[in-house]
């Protein structure tokens, strides 16, 4: 367990990793070895930052998502209000998750299509991991909304009676 933690503090980071690369392709870049604009170094950078940090707090998202959806099949309390619009707000914020995963599948394949980026760019990685994220998000949301719906639905009282047409089951609905 010592000798991780010392390898952990002695590893490079994967941000570190990164800007030893820009420094590689810019000193590469003055002695004319490869040639890169570096605004478009900068950017990529940004780029990456920008979307390592978005995937670490989606990430951190999804386990409390997969925390909730662990306490919620144990139970939810009886006394528990407002059911249906915290389903309701789950199922809402599920659809959000799902566009912005499509934005990003978007923004992912411009890069993919960018002839200026590289691999060593990890740009696509990138957004392969924060969609990879997203969709674990997507899905934990989704089995939130759903297994609330179900405790929704065991907890409405049955209509009594046997009903022939649906406007009978309307009238004893009240409806």
């Amino acid at each position: 367990m010592v000798l991780k933690e010392l390898r952990r503090e002695v590893e490079m980071s994967t941000v570190e990793f990164r800007k030893l690369k820009a420094l590689g392709r810019q000193i590469d870049q003055e002695l004319g070895v490869a040639p890169r604009d570096l605004e478009l170094l900068d950017e990529i950078e940004k780029t990456v930052a920008k979307m390592e940090v978005q995937t670490s707090k989606f990430q951190g998202m999804v386990l409390q998502a997969e925390n909730f959806v662990d306490q919620i099949q144990k139970g939810i309390p009886e006394d528990a209000s407002n059911l249906d619009e915290v389903a309701e707000m789950f199922e809402k914020t599920r659809d959000v998750v799902a566009d912005f995963y499509a934005l990003n599948a978007i923004k992912r394949q411009s890069a993919v299509d960018d002839d200026r980026l590289t691999a060593d760019d990890c740009v696509v990685d990138c957004y392969d991991s924060l969609l990879d994220t997203l969709a674990s998000l997507h899905n934990s949301l989704n089995s939130i909304a759903f297994l609330i719906g179900e405790h929704i639905a065991e907890a409405d009282t049955l209509a009594p009676g046997e009903f022939n047409s649906a406007d009978e089951l309307f009238v004893a609905m009240g409806v």
